[in-house]
């Protein structure tokens, strides 16, 4: 936003251009800020949702690497698990932790901005 400032007939800007001038400066800086303080929360909540994904998928893996290594231990007397069984929870892990990280991710960064509608 470019100012405009009147002069009077002096030739010398007069002390409404001046305050004028100096209103509209202010509140540019108050937009800014206001942009700013939005970017950041909007970063603190990428923040929290990435790692609490992380999280949830750190723990699952381990899960799924857990239950593979007891199929690996297969005793007739204790835990078993199908190869039918240990593919499909492999494929299901697979898509479990792939699938939500791509949304989240696609949903997470995306930056909608009003001066070039993206």
């Amino acid at each position: 936003m470019s100012t405009v400032v009147l002069q009077s007939k002096q030739g010398k800007p007069s002390q409404n251009d001046k305050k004028r001038e100096k209103e509209e400066k202010s509140f540019e800086s108050k937009i800014q800020k206001q942009k700013l303080d939005e970017i950041e929360a909007r970063n603190q909540k990428r923040w929290y949702y990435a790692n609490t994904f992380l999280t949830i998928a750190v723990l699952f893996i381990v899960f799924v690497c857990i239950l593979i290594t007891v199929t690996g231990y297969n005793n007739n007397d204790g835990f078993r698990i199908s190869d039918t069984v240990s593919v499909a929870l492999l494929g299901t892990a697979l898509s479990t932790i792939l699938a939500p990280a791509y949304l989240l991710a696609k949903y997470l960064f995306t930056h909608h901005d009003e001066d070039n509608n993206t």
